[in-house]
C-alpha cells in the first residue's frame, strides 16, 4: 500500500459526524425501517417538530465541536509520543 493511500484511509476514518433520527430514512436500511412503522413514526406533530428542530440543531453544534476534539486528540497523542 502506498503512503498516500494509507494517509487517505487514515484521514477518512477519523472524520466524525453526528447523525440523528431523521437521517435514518436516507440510508440503505430504509426498507427495514418501513416494515415496522409503529416503532418509527411519530403521530403527534408538535413532538415531531420539536424533535426535528432539536435533532438538527444538536447535530450542527456537535459537528462544529468534532474538529476541535480531533485536534485535541492529535495534540495529546503527539505529547505522549514525545515523552515516551
Amino acid at each position: 500500500m502506498t503512503e498516500a493511500k494509507e494517509y487517505e484511509m487514515t484521514n477518512e476514518s477519523i472524520n466524525y459526524q453526528m447523525t440523528n433520527l431523521f437521517d435514518a430514512g436516507e440510508g440503505e436500511n430504509r426498507i427495514a425501517l418501513l416494515e415496522d412503522p409503529e416503532n418509527i413514526f411519530e403521530t403527534n406533530l408538535e413532538n415531531l417538530l420539536i424533535a426535528h428542530t432539536f435533532a438538527y440543531s444538536q447535530k450542527n453544534h456537535i459537528n462544529q465541536i468534532f474538529p476541535i476534539l480531533k485536534a485535541a486528540m492529535f495534540h495529546l497523542i503527539d505529547q505522549g509520543s514525545n515523552k515516551g
